[in-house]
């Protein structure tokens, strides 16, 4: 002989239904959109390319301290900053999705730090410390 289950009532059923799905929808609702991009590189030697193909960004190492090396295309080394990082924190580096900046992060504890890095009107690159990113860029961190 089976033990008799409780009776649910369907008023009962529907009244708990409908208090679990508001918060269930509006989560789904809240969803943030995909990022824009690629994922941040923050590997060694792994090569990050500009959107347009021309520029590939490399976490480089010099002895104990690792940097940030810009090349072109070819190959050929065309920045580089002070390499100031370490390998127990290196930065990580982004591409804006549409424009050949850079950005590159770090994270010294609970402080997040950014750098610019984009071409200037001369040929060059400029670097731009302390730059607000854009949030195309913050939802890819």
């Amino acid at each position: 002989m089976r033990p008799a289950r409780p009776a649910v009532r369907r008023r009962a059923l529907l009244l708990g239904l409908g208090v679990a799905l508001p918060p269930l929808l509006v989560s789904c609702a809240e969803e943030e959109p995909e990022p824009v991009g690629p994922a941040p590189i923050t590997e060694v030697g792994a090569e990050a390319v500009s959107p347009s193909g021309a520029y590939v960004a490399v976490i480089d190492v010099a002895g104990d301290s690792v940097g940030v090396l810009l090349r072109d295309a070819a190959g050929e080394d065309l920045w580089a900053d002070a390499y100031g990082y370490t390998l127990k924190a290196p930065p990580a580096l982004l591409w804006e999705a549409e424009q050949d900046v850079l950005w590159v992060v770090t994270e010294n504890g609970a402080v997040r730090e950014h750098v610019r890095i984009a071409p200037t009107e001369s040929g060059g690159w400029a670097q731009e410390a302390g730059a607000e990113p854009p949030e195309e860029i913050t939802r890819r961190l």
